[in-house]
């Protein structure tokens, strides 16, 4: 690879004609395969409001929801290097250049993303087209009262409370002699008149109203700017007042919080040495046993966190590697990315560390024209094709292709399941997916250092606990991490996986919130017993312990038939009528 980007140099000083070099491209790629493989997008379920709360929508408190793209979007980078306005060549591309920084490597992936077959910014494009001209018609009006339809609704309402139905043909509103008396008793001295007061005029301007739309919000800056709204001040307005820019990356810290988050590996050793030594694998289910703080002889990831975070026993951290993916900078920021970049890669001596070298063909410590000229328009190491359909979202796929032998020999070696691709780039797993909710004009990226190297693994079902059967194969799946087979499991062994996400919406941070599923197949339905069997479960693991069991050794034997201590619910069903 770097010899292809030091070819580039060679030709822009000795002065070699475009078409040899054209050529020579020409060759080089014809003499390699390209390998791909391909995965549908996942598809979340849209949800309403009421349903996102949880709450039920006849009590569901009001909330004021933020209207500016710092109050909606927290989780994303937001700085006014991000809000610049795309040129009409930008619009119709649909490629988006990124460096994916990982521990021995630099990786220069190209994305091709589209929604509905377009590139992926003319989502916006379109949808500002319609808010141009729904804002260009007049406001629908306000529904008011008139003063006559007004007194009509107060008189008619004093006639109500005046006509009481009677009883037996009287009036039950006519007053009676006691009561004339005792009005005449109570009635009070007579008020002195005020003076009159002079009347009030009619508001002039219509009470305030929060825009309830954004063609609604574009129609009140034209009225008060008194011209008609451009394409360009739109897409302004858009991308800095009202939804954000249509490309919205994670921020720094959402990257890097997760990449410390070794709750089981800190559990399990125990002498905190940063080793989980053979001694300490074999106590690995005493240890476990210990997180269970509620005694019900369930260990769930809860628990285990709590212990693990214990400042006691818990050694200081750093706090994580930082930034892993960046877009392709320009001339302005070159130098700041080429710093955060060359930060994760230390130098020896004097000199600059060989991943660096690969783009900084000269050595001098920044991004010249000539090397971002070179990022841009090299053959990237891989490329994504992110094809979005808002309309049919089963049809949206992504798919990766490697043309340069290195990293065809990368996807030939890796996984794609359902809605994951899994590839072991310079030692380092890192999964690639993408997901949509519903329509949307925006796109989110996001990679973080996912952290939990080892819970997601040896938890079979993924359900988040360890009931007494799945810990007893506990020590079995942590040996899978021993890939040096010396009956240890070093921190290297246990590296955390790294997670990249496309979105269409602002929707990739809560993705990878959570913890990353291993399991891609469907988890087998679990098999439940009879009804005396569920009323003793008390801790909903379907296993019966002697302890839950209110009867007899005797008894309790006969339907452990396989005499592990525990009944199951298929060996309760044999034993039942």
């Amino acid at each position: 690879m770097t010899s292809r980007f030091l070819a580039m140099s060679r030709k822009r000083r000795t002065g070699l004609q475009p078409v040899f070099t054209f050529t020579l491209i020409l060759i080089l790629v014809s003499t390699v395969a390209a390998e791909q493989l391909s995965v549908a997008v996942k598809v979340l379920p849209s949800k309403s409001s009421d349903e996102q709360t949880g709450m039920p929508a006849q009590v569901a408190a009001p909330r004021l929801q933020p209207t500016t793209p710092g109050g909606k979007l927290p989780q994303y980078q937001l700085g006014h290097h991000q809000r610049v306005i795309p040129t009409e060549a930008e619009l119709k591309d649909p490629r988006l250049r990124l460096l994916l920084v990982l521990s021995s490597e630099l990786v220069l992936i190209e994305a091709t993303i589209t929604i509905d077959g377009q590139p992926f910014r003319m989502a916006r494009e379109a949808r500002i087209q319609k808010i141009i001209e729904e804002a260009s018609r007049p406001a629908p009006p306000v529904e008011t009262v008139s003063k006559e339809t007004e007194t009509e609704l107060v008189e008619s309402e004093a006639s109500v409370n005046e006509e009481k139905p009677t009883v037996d043909g009287e009036d039950e509103n006519a007053p009676n002699e006691e009561d004339e008396k005792t009005s005449e008793e109570k009635k009070p001295e007579e008020a002195p008149e005020e003076p009159e007061q002079e009347p009030v005029a009619e508001p002039t301007v219509a009470p305030y109203s929060m825009a309830t739309t954004v063609a609604e919000r574009i129609r009140r800056y034209m009225k008060v700017t008194g011209e008609a709204a451009s394409p360009d001040e739109v897409r302004w307005l858009m991308t800095n007042w009202v939804d954000g820019p249509v490309l919205l990356m994670l921020n720094d810290n959402f990257q890097r919080f997760r990449a410390n988050q070794r709750p089981v590996y800190h559990v399990l050793d125990r002498d905190r040495n940063g080793t989980i030594s053979a001694d300490e694998l074999e106590l690995a289910v005493a240890s476990f046993n210990e997180c269970d703080l509620n005694r019900n002889d369930i260990v769930d990831y809860t628990e285990i966190a709590k212990v693990a975070d214990d400042p006691r026993l818990k050694k200081t951290q750093h706090a994580g590697p930082g930034k892993i993916i960046f877009r392709v900078p320009d001339e302005k920021s070159a130098t700041a990315t080429y710093q955060r970049i060359a930060a994760r890669y230390p130098s020896t001596g004097e000199a600059l560390a060989p991943t660096m070298l690969r783009f900084d063909l000269n050595s001098n410590g920044r991004f010249d024209s000539n090397e971002l000229l070179a990022i841009r328009t090299a053959r990237p190491d891989l490329s994504f094709t992110i094809a979005f359909d808002s309309s049919t979202p089963t049809k949206s796929r992504m798919t990766v292709t490697a043309e340069d032998k290195t990293f065809v020999k990368q996807i030939t070696n890796g996984i794609a399941e359902e809605t994951m691709i899994q590839l072991p780039l310079g030692g380092t797993s890192v999964l690639f997916s993408a997901i949509q909710s519903g329509a949307s004009d925006q796109i989110s990226i996001g990679a973080v250092n996912d952290g939990y190297p080892i819970l997601p693994v040896i938890d079979p079902n993924e359900d988040g606990r360890f009931t007494i059967r799945e810990l007893r194969g506990l020590e079995e799946s942590l040996l899978k991490f021993d890939t040096n087979k010396d009956g240890n499991i070093t921190s290297d062994e246990a590296q955390a996986t790294i997670r990249i996400c496309f979105g269409l919406g602002p929707i990739v941070h809560g993705e990878l919130a959570g913890l990353r599923r291993v399991n891609a197949k469907p988890i087998t339905p679990t098999e439940l017993g009879p009804e005396w069997f569920v009323r003793m479960d008390r801790n909903k693991d379907n296993d019966l312990t002697r302890s839950e069991f209110p009867g007899t050794d005797e008894q309790f034997q006969e339907l452990d038939a396989d005499q592990d201590t525990l009944v199951s619910a298929a060996e309760a069903k044999k034993t039942s009528p």
